[in-house]
């Protein structure tokens, strides 16, 4: 069951499986962003290349009414995200007498392949 709240792009979460699928639409949106970053174009010419297409972002941030576009921060971080290696990490935070704290990477619980 998923518990991390919104999946990475181009995740959902289906609330009748309880689980998280992939969106078909953006899936070649994503497939093409990983192609283009594997053949040495950086992380700033796929945002512009991305926002000059007008591709949907992850988190359709809206800004004066039209989406904000895509940033190379973004795209750095939707890489980085372990779920597209098929890893789930459980225990990121806890809260002890209401502050959150950042639990130490040795005590988190990390599944494969769910």
């Amino acid at each position: 069951m998923w518990t991390n709240g919104k999946p990475p792009f181009p995740y959902y979460y289906d609330k009748n499986t309880k689980s998280v699928l992939v969106d078909d639409i953006k899936r070649p949106i994503y497939r093409a962003i990983v192609e283009k970053y594997l053949s040495g174009i950086n992380l700033g010419h796929i945002a512009i290349w991305l926002s000059d297409n007008k591709l949907p972002t992850p988190y359709n941030i809206k800004r004066d009414g039209r989406d904000k576009g895509w940033s190379n921060v973004t795209i750095q971080r939707l890489l980085l995200s372990e779920i597209h290696l098929g890893y789930i990490t459980y225990g990121k935070t806890r809260t002890k007498r209401g502050q959150v704290e950042i639990v130490p990477e040795d005590e988190r619980i990390k599944v494969m392949g769910t």
